[in-house]
């Protein structure tokens, strides 16, 4: 692991004391002990900061990404569900407008025989021909 370099120790800045130390000399260490602490908090809360800000911003980067691609597979779903019933409606007024042009015609011209109603008749009168004994 690297440490920041004011953490680190060297041999000849580690001194052995064998004599009582005074009551003075105790809080300068303590202080200089509490001012490197500081220190070593500052650095390690800035470096959090510095990994959290990148880590939030992957995070925005991923987050905004997946809503997009959500938004998209909706958009395109919704898109389908519309032109789906697009097509579904304009048939059925395909529908609605060819039945309406049938009764139309059937009132204005009554004596017209439609495709459809000329099929039905010449089957009605084969089968009436077929039961009278009339065999083609």
């Amino acid at each position: 692991m690297n440490l920041p370099a004011f953490l680190k120790f060297k041999s000849h800045q580690v001194k052995h004391h064998h004599q009582p130390i005074s009551h003075q000399q105790s809080a300068e260490i303590l202080d200089k002990a509490l001012a490197r602490q500081n220190k070593i908090l500052e650095t390690l809360t800035l470096k959090s900061a510095q990994v959290l800000d990148e880590g939030m911003k992957d995070s925005m980067v991923q987050i905004r990404l997946h809503i997009q691609k959500r938004f998209d597979e909706y958009f395109l779903k919704i898109q389908q569900e519309l032109d789906q019933y697009r097509e579904e409606r304009l048939a059925q007024l395909d529908e609605n407008a060819l039945k309406l042009m049938r009764i139309v015609v059937k009132k204005a011209l009554p004596d017209v025989v439609l495709s459809e109603d000329h099929t039905q008749i010449v089957l009605e009168a084969l089968d009436k021909a077929k039961k009278e004994g009339f065999n083609l």
